[in-house]
């Protein structure tokens, strides 16, 4: 399954389901599913993993968001917060 998820292309990498909810924690980690589709990856995700995914999806949520952040102080120059 593990091998089969990684040779897929990004397109049947979504599609995969197997019955341990092991492509749904792939899916959550995959940098190839981009952040507009996260709420839908738990829409339909193993009620198994359904927690261990939701976290996964919640941390890349805040790193996303202090990415952002850093970039706008970045480009700023004189300390003070855009947002």
């Amino acid at each position: 399954m593990i091998a089969e998820y990684l040779n897929a292309d990004r397109e049947t990498a979504i599609a995969l389901k197997d019955e341990w909810g092991i492509a749904d924690i792939l899916r959550a980690v995959d940098r190839r599913i981009g952040r507009r589709q996260w709420d839908g990856l738990l829409e339909n995700i193993n009620p198994k993993v359904s927690n261990a995914v939701g976290k996964i999806i919640s941390s890349r949520k805040i790193s996303r968001k202090s990415q952002i952040e850093n970039e706008i102080i970045g480009k700023e120059g004189d300390g003070r917060k855009l947002l």
